[in-house]
């Protein structure tokens, strides 16, 4: 008796064990490959806004060096202090350390030659007052300014080649 019950009840057994741990797998599986899709969405628009600000704030800086006494307003396309915190967040959470280090970087060649801390000494007295930097400067931060936004590319495009997959739309 036992022996044509025994067969039934197991097999119930493993279909149920069966019919709750393969959703139970599936589930979680496609839970972390959202999470990983969201995470590169999160990522990517992460690493389109640090290359805008970037180009945005060499773009002010080459301007401010090269164009002091315009006349016309110029635009200022760097964003707002507000916004500044909430990318620097944004990069804490998802972006790499090189990543990091290379768009702080530009903000710190930025800051040590607009604090003065790289310019040379004007030669005559009445252009003491006048922050200003001579040329072979100029030459030299725009090569750096380029140098380091170039290295960010570079670092960016190196991370976000492992993220692209057939699957994602």
């Amino acid at each position: 008796m036992w022996t044509a019950i025994l067969p039934a009840i197991s097999s119930a057994i493993i279909a149920g064990v069966v019919s709750i741990t393969v959703p139970q797998i599936t589930f979680n599986f496609t839970r972390r490959l959202e999470e990983d899709r969201w995470r590169r969405g999160q990522r990517s628009q992460l690493y389109i806004d640090l290359l805008s600000e970037a180009h945005a704030e060499k773009s002010w800086f080459l301007g401010e060096l090269s164009d002091r006494y315009r006349l016309t307003p110029k635009v200022d396309t760097r964003m707002s202090p507000t916004d500044r915190v909430r990318l620097g967040a944004r990069c804490t959470q998802f972006a790499s350390d090189d990543v990091q280090r290379k768009f702080n970087k530009i903000g710190a060649i930025i800051l040590g030659y607009d604090l003065g801390l790289d310019r040379a000494v004007p030669e005559d007295e009445d252009a003491q007052n006048l922050p200003s930097i001579r040329l072979g400067n100029q030459i030299a931060v725009q090569r750096e300014l380029a140098a380091a936004f170039n290295e960010l590319e570079q670092a960016i495009e190196r991370e976000t080649k492992g993220d692209t997959r057939k699957n994602d739309p």
